[in-house]
């Protein structure tokens, strides 16, 4: 009798077996449902925010189409959208990357062929697996694979998949990672042209900030605009500069600044919130000052009081700014060519003065210490 009711009594595999397929069982039915439920709500998603985009789009242009209103220069200025449901799509299709490089920038041209070279990536690599993985994983678990041991999504995968199938996997991991290469090659490569052509552009070549270099460790003899100025004479350096600085500490000129940034924005919600019908109405937008979650305070024109706040802190700034030349000179300066290779042969030629320097100090310097130019 204890030897029928042992061979009766489950052994561990069999448990292990039976909570196997029973969530194989759940799989199928829950997996798939859960699935499309899921790719329905992306879907949906999707679609809901297109409509309201093209719903909101020609009712709110200064939101929208900022760069069509404020930027009067024709190379810079956005161009013109009709007001029906989908014409925003037109312009879309049809812009060059050249016109968006004019219009936007070298920024907006990057980040918008990153977001290029992402889409094709994953719509090839998604195109290889599905044409070349799906049906070896179908084809394998119909042929090897107990039907109760598999379910509708563990088909479509490698999860039952042995032997010699493996083999497509592998070698079509080395399929993607040259498709990845491939595409990073080939936009880096465009990228790479579009940086050149950006440094030969009259924007760059005539920016103040491409055209000065920045000298650090400035004795204290030399922390002045005039001494700073001897001492790039005193180096011999192949080109004349056309303006020098010496670092000042600039003390709260960075906060107001800051907060001059942030009132001129506060303006521009309101400007942009009061005026988005197109007309000036009647009624004034007010803000309130003080109180607490919108009660007490005092309630005041919201244009008229960040108009004043933002000329008293331009009148501050400018204060400051006045002040800077009396403030203590730091250990760095800066120093303004007429071109932008000006500048650039300045700074490899001091870049390898100062190299050879260190060179030399340190063949003297070996039993005592002494500082580097």
């Amino acid at each position: 009798m204890s030897s029928t009711s042992s061979s009766q009594t489950p052994t561990g595999q069999d448990v292990v077996s039976s909570l196997v397929a029973s969530y194989n069982a759940k799989l199928t039915k829950v997996g798939p449902a859960a699935l499309l439920i899921n790719f329905a709500i992306v879907i949906g998603i999707s679609v809901v925010t297109l409509i309201t985009f093209s719903v909101l789009r020609p009712r709110n242009k200064l939101i929208y189409e900022p760069r069509r209103k404020y930027y009067t220069a024709e190379k810079t200025r956005a161009p013109n959208i009709g007001t029906g449901f989908l014409a925003w799509l037109g312009p879309i299709i049809r812009m060059k990357e050249d016109e968006v490089f004019e219009r936007s920038g070298l920024d907006a041209v990057v980040l918008l062929r990153f977001m290029r070279m992402c889409r094709w990536i994953f719509t090839v690599v998604a195109l290889l697996t599905c044409a070349v993985l799906i049906p070896i994983s179908v084809v394998y678990n119909q042929q090897r694979v107990n039907s109760r041991a598999r379910n509708t999504l563990s088909m479509l995968t490698i999860q039952n998949v042995k032997g010699y199938s493996l083999y497509a996997y592998v070698g079509l991991s080395y399929v993607i990672v040259i498709v990845v290469c491939f595409f990073v090659w080939v936009n880096t490569a465009a990228v790479v042209r579009l940086r050149h052509r950006y440094l030969r552009s009259e924007d760059y070549q005539n920016g103040l900030f491409a055209r000065s270099i920045m000298i650090t460790n400035v004795d204290r003899r030399s922390q002045t605009d005039e001494g700073l100025r001897r001492l790039l004479e005193s180096l011999r350096i192949p080109y004349p500069t056309t303006a020098v600085h010496i670092g000042r500490r600039t003390e709260e000129l960075p906060e107001i600044i800051e907060v001059h940034q942030e009132t001129v924005r506060k303006l521009e919600q309101v400007l942009t919130k009061h005026l988005r019908t197109g007309k000036i109405p009647d009624k004034r937008p007010t803000m309130r000052l003080g109180g607490f979650l919108g009660m007490g305070g005092q309630k005041v024109d919201a244009i008229d009081h960040l108009t004043t706040r933002i000329q008293r802190l331009e009148a501050r700034i400018e204060t400051v700014r006045d002040q800077v030349d009396a403030r203590k000179p730091q250990t760095y300066g800066f120093a303004s060519f007429l071109k932008v290779p000006y500048a650039h042969v300045v700074a490899k030629t001091l870049a390898t003065r100062r190299l050879a320097a260190r060179r030399s100090s340190s063949r003297r310097c070996r039993t005592t210490s002494c500082g580097t130019i």
